[in-house]
C-alpha cells in the first residue's frame, strides 16, 4: 500500500502538479488501471487500454465539468 501511495503522490506532484479534490476519483482510477496492467507486456498494455475505450464516449463538458 505503501508504494502505491508513494507512486500516486509522484503522479500528483509530477504530472498533474495539482490535482483537485473534485477529479481525485478520476486520478486514482487512471493510476490503479495503469498499475493494474504493468506486469503485461506493452503489446498486450495497449491492447487492454482500447479494449476498455471500445465504445466510450467522454464528451468535453462532461471532461471539464
Amino acid at each position: 500500500m505503501q508504494l502505491q501511495r508513494a507512486i500516486l503522490k509522484h503522479g500528483n506532484h509530477g504530472t498533474y502538479h495539482r490535482a483537485r479534490v473534485k477529479y481525485l476519483d478520476r486520478y486514482c482510477n487512471e493510476f490503479a488501471g495503469r498499475h493494474n496492467i504493468k506486469p503485461l507486456v506493452v503489446m498486450e498494455q495497449m491492447e487492454e487500454v482500447v479494449r476498455q475505450m471500445n465504445g466510450t464516449v467522454l464528451p468535453y463538458d462532461k471532461l471539464v465539468e
